[in-house]
């Protein structure tokens, strides 16, 4: 019930993703996501360096948004052997190995405008499960729906303790 398309299939889960973002992207995403938005890619080239962190921060049109965004879900292997093409810009994969490869927009800092997330508890991210640590393979075979509300509360109660506890500044003001 919970995904009608891909069932537990995993090899289908990236087509329930172009479904969800094709249904709540707002139409004028790409007007009020530029400069504010920034994806996170893997860009795939045939010259070295062969993989690289790429950030995109401006969508001229809806589809621009939709393909960065859906090239950011995309799993090696379950989304296909090839990256996913983003026209005008290259082939991505998602942004899983960006983290650990040179990104030449900037590091990151106590000052950093970045909130690092991580579903199954990164030691590196900003948010993650503080109570209960989840099972890698959710990112490929979901869990139930009761499951998944219950980890929608929990990673809401642990963004609400970040934002609660932390003196960095975000949008211009203080979060205190």
């Amino acid at each position: 019930r919970c995904f009608p398309i891909a069932g537990r299939n995993p090899f289908k889960l990236l087509r329930e993703c172009e479904v969800a973002l094709d249904n709540f992207l707002p139409k004028d995403a790409h007007e009020t996501s530029t400069s504010v938005l920034r994806v996170l890619l893997t860009k795939v080239s045939l010259r070295p360096p062969f993989l690289m962190g790429e950030v995109v921060s401006r969508f001229s049109t809806w589809s621009e948004i939709f393909s960065c965004l859906r090239a950011s879900c995309h799993i090696p292997l379950f989304g296909g052997f090839l990256p996913y093409p983003v026209p005008e810009h290259g082939w991505y994969y998602d942004g899983l190995l960006w983290n650990s490869l040179f990104v030449p927009w900037r590091t990151f800092g106590t000052r950093d405008t970045v909130i690092k997330v991580s579903a199954f508890g990164h030691p590196g991210a900003d948010i993650a499960p503080r109570r209960f640590v989840l099972p890698p393979w959710f990112a490929v075979f979901p869990p139930s729906q009761g499951a998944l509300l219950a980890m929608r509360a929990m990673g809401y109660a642990d963004a609400k303790d970040f934002f609660e506890n932390t003196q960095r500044r975000w949008g211009g003001a203080a979060v205190e």
